[in-house]
């Protein structure tokens, strides 16, 4: 079932990442029947109260960094 209004998209994407699933931008948009552009801006206004993270065109919760190397190489 596509879900039908903004609170349930950010329910389903949201659900997803919380039990540790990644989801590609294209795997947002068929969950969502949302756009390219639109999935983009979902998941920037979930990010904004969420620890959520684009690595490696995978989106995910941030669970923790340890022993991160900032330096420039």
């Amino acid at each position: 079932m596509t879900p039908e209004t903004p609170t349930e998209r950010t329910a389903v994407v949201a659900s997803r990442l919380a039990v540790g699933h990644t989801m590609t931008i294209g795997e947002i948009m068929a969950a969502t029947g949302l756009t390219r552009g639109a999935a983009y801006n979902l998941m920037y206004r979930i990010s904004r109260v969420q620890p959520l993270v684009l690595f490696e065109g995978r989106w995910q919760y941030l669970r923790s960094v340890s022993a991160l190397d900032t330096r420039h190489p």
